[in-house]
């Protein structure tokens, strides 16, 4: 739940009625000061034509006044489903709070789209910005992207809205974001379903260049454990009796625990940072990348832990052995939902698949909690399949302008895919940059 604003808190400013600078970060859910005093800019809505003629578009630039969405926002957020927490107004805030960037050599610009219904009703929120490169002066490159340009530490991005309204949705974007060609000189489209009208209008009315399909798998919990393990393939059942056995056969007893208090989670981010990084310098067949190697990605994740737990979403999972642990997972819930975030674990215990003890300890403690999904985030690799899982299939898309500043962007994003090394930073992997030139 959003924090109350006090009558005095409250400005009226083109429409919305948003909260005042010493107001904006206690109207944040989990919030206890340090967001961006800025005033709030709306643009007027704009009426949408043709498949998009039942919404409108209105385009916000300035923090305050999204901040003034948060309540309804966090509402549309929690009808997801299955839910993650990369839609919620928590993450995105917090996230354009640590990753904004305002120097000469790189500006970054809010860009936020909101669809209303011809009764006012929330329909869909674009979390945009606009990167300059440099920020200031002639010659400037920019990129429209969704809030996520990082090192993978947002796993999702894209157009927040319920799937039956993504055709509408999306169709009064493109009408957005055709009518400000002008303004862009690369377009990232973010996720949409795969096989929907939305991927459709897409690309036929915007002719993106670049195109990647996004397996997301999640899976529904029954009553018990049991059950869940009686659907599961033979090899799968082998694999979760050897990770139990493996332990006690070397005589190592554990503890399954869970952090969820505010006042917890430093110590437990300290120890997931460490075994982390431990799990990504590991010399294992499949390559995992450190997400938080770089201090803002460390920052931001402390962060948004803090607010997480403070509304009680967070869960750190965390296996011990004589004192120490040994593997930790961070997932966060949100009503009948439990999403698998990062995770980590002591190289040396990888041999007893301490991570598949962790995820079945906590697909245990969900079905007891009465939870209903568990979402395995994207990705198709055997951790996930061994679960049986549904699959969900997403399609991101990007699009230079056609400009010679387009063409330019191409190339660096051909470059930026290929060749991430020579930018100095760990790229994402293979396909899920959205800026062709992030520093």
């Amino acid at each position: 739940m959003s924090r109350r604003l006090s009558a005095q808190a409250i400005i009226p400013v083109a429409g919305f009625f948003v909260p005042g600078p010493a107001a904006l970060d206690n109207a944040m859910p989990g919030g206890s000061g340090g967001m961006v005093n800025d005033a709030a800019g709306v643009t007027p809505p704009a009426v949408a034509a043709g498949p998009a003629a039942a919404v409108t578009v209105e385009l916000i630039t300035e923090e305050a006044a999204l901040v003034a969405l948060i309540p309804e926002w966090d509402a549309l957020a929690a009808t997801l489903v299955p839910w993650t927490p990369f839609a919620t107004p928590t993450w995105n805030l917090t996230h354009w709070r640590h990753f904004r960037r305002r120097r000469l050599t790189v500006r970054d610009d809010l860009r936020c789209f909101v669809i209303r219904d011809a009764d006012g009703a929330l329909v869909a929120i674009a979390p945009m910005l606009v990167t300059k490169r440099p920020g200031f002066g002639p010659g400037v490159l920019r990129s429209l992207v969704f809030f996520g340009v990082d090192t993978n530490v947002t796993e999702f991005r894209g157009l927040i809205c319920r799937p039956a309204d993504e055709a509408r949705a999306v169709a009064a974007l493109i009408d957005a974001l055709a009518a400000r060609r002008g303004e862009w000189d690369w377009l990232h489209w973010g996720m949409v379903q795969h096989d929907g009208n939305a991927r459709n209008d897409i690309l036929a009315r915007m002719t993106p260049a670049i195109e990647r399909s996004v397996p997301v798998f999640y899976i529904d919990l029954p009553d018990n454990f049991a059950a869940l393990r009686a659907r599961l393939s033979r090899n799968t059942k082998e694999a979760l009796r050897k990770c139990y056995n493996s332990l006690k056969r070397a005589g190592h007893h554990f503890s399954f625990e869970i952090v969820t208090e505010p006042e917890q989670v430093d110590a437990a981010l300290d120890i997931f940072f460490r075994l982390h990084a431990a799990r990504a310098n590991a010399n294992y067949t499949v390559v995992h990348p450190n997400a938080f190697a770089w201090p803002e990605a460390e920052r931001f994740l402390r962060d948004y832990a803090k607010r997480s737990a403070a509304r009680g979403e967070l869960r750190i999972f965390q296996l011990r052995i004589a004192g120490e642990v040994v593997a930790t997972r961070i997932a966060f819930c949100s009503g009948t939902d439990l999403y698998f975030y990062y995770s980590g674990h002591l190289p040396a215990f990888g041999k007893h698949s301490v991570m598949t003890t962790v995820v079945a300890e906590a697909m245990k403690w969900a079905i007891e909690n009465g939870l209903q999904r568990v979402h395995l985030s994207m990705g198709r690799d055997r951790s996930k399949l061994r679960w049986e899982p549904h699959e969900i299939v997403l399609a991101e898309s990007y699009q230079p302008a056609d400009s010679f500043r387009g063409r330019r962007m191409r190339a660096m994003f051909n470059l930026r895919h290929h060749q991430p090394e020579l930018w100095g930073r760990p790229g994402r992997p293979a396909g899920q940059e959205t800026d062709p030139a992030t520093d």
